[in-house]
């Protein structure tokens, strides 16, 4: 339960849902025109035959750590166009000020780096699931914040359904003499983004999952296959350690850890 925007009354239930899947649903309907009374009616249809799940209500830093993470993702898609750009500069004037520029972009993202954990320190639900998720090898602060900020759900699903809600399920793509094809498909974009680089680094530096990672790639998996399996693991993992409230050291020896104020 959640306050209604108009009445401000704590029981009127919300859910949550992707506007194209509810345009998605409006076109399978045959109602192909838009304005504000089909919508209406489009939503409540949709809302009464379709999951959906209830909207989550977060907390002043929780809604924080989402606005500094939308300004971290456009000033890292800056500073990438901008190293990008300075490449095929062949002035020395502006390769100087395009250095200068790509050093101001990374000061930025450094100090918004600090800034997401230093909230995080304000509230201390957010600050032992960040405790829980960085204990695991590989995890550092960007993802723990994106998951405390874009991934609410985290701990309270199905491994199946959190791989789901990021992106990492494998779904058959089968018709006559296409056999055994399986892609991911939808998922949060911006969760699964941060995930993908913390999964090239724990390959290499947490010893579970570049175990995992070299099993695969042994076994002749495609590299992108690989990758994508070790994210799906690792987000199931950490799934499981939040819902749990087991660290990573102790999830790994079978010990319940010592909980804290939740």
């Amino acid at each position: 339960m959640v306050p209604c925007a108009r009445c401000k009354q704590p029981a009127c239930p919300c859910a949550k849902s992707i506007p194209f899947k509810l345009r998605q649903f409006a076109k399978a309907s045959g109602v192909l025109a838009k304005n504000d009374p089909l919508d209406a009616r489009m939503i409540a249809s949709f809302v009464g035959i379709m999951p959906t799940r209830p909207a989550q209500r977060t907390t002043p830093a929780a809604e924080q750590l989402v606005e500094m993470l939308a300004v971290r993702r456009q000033l890292s898609a800056e500073k990438t166009a901008a190293e990008n750009a300075s490449r095929l500069l062949e002035d020395l004037m502006l390769q100087r000020l395009s250095r200068r520029r790509i050093a101001r972009l990374a000061a930025d993202i450094e100090l918004l780096d600090k800034r997401l954990v230093e909230i995080v320190a304000t509230d201390a639900t957010l600050a032992h699931r960040y405790r829980l998720l960085t204990s695991m090898p590989g995890v550092g602060p960007v993802l723990a914040c994106t998951l405390i900020a874009l991934l609410p759900e985290l701990g309270g699903m199905s491994r199946k359904q959190v791989a789901a809600l990021v992106g990492v399920a494998p779904y058959a793509f089968e018709s006559g003499t296409l056999k055994g094809r399986r892609c991911i498909w939808g998922g949060r974009a911006n969760v699964r983004q941060v995930l993908y680089m913390a999964a090239m680094s724990a390959s290499n530096w947490n010893p579970v999952l570049k175990l995992f990672h070299d099993r695969l790639k042994g076994a002749g998996k495609l590299p992108k296959v690989v990758i994508v399996a070790v994210m799906r693991k690792m987000i199931t993992t950490l799934n499981a350690m939040v819902r749990d409230d087991i660290a990573w050291a102790d999830r790994l020896s079978g010990r319940h850890s010592v909980t804290t104020a939740r």
